[in-house]
């Protein structure tokens, strides 16, 4: 999923020159949780996590919420 007209950087060859690695720490269940959300779709857990990462980055922001501000009109 990524941005229009690139690739993402860890497909094709001479993968391990073209990523960055990252660590980052997981409670044991979403670790869980993943690895069977990944196994459902028949891909790595890394490559779900990537998919996922790309889904977020790339969709619109959502619009932040302005509480109290608004006229009642009277």
């Amino acid at each position: 999923m990524p941005l229009r007209g690139q690739t993402p950087e860890w497909r094709g060859s001479d993968t391990l020159r073209r990523v960055k690695k990252t660590s980052i720490y997981l409670e044991p269940a979403l670790d869980e949780a993943l690895a069977r959300r990944a196994a459902e779709e028949g891909v790595t857990k890394a490559e779900f996590i990537r998919r996922t990462l790309w889904g977020a980055v790339t969709r619109p922001k959502r619009p932040k919420l302005s509480i109290g501000a608004f006229s009642s009109g009277r």
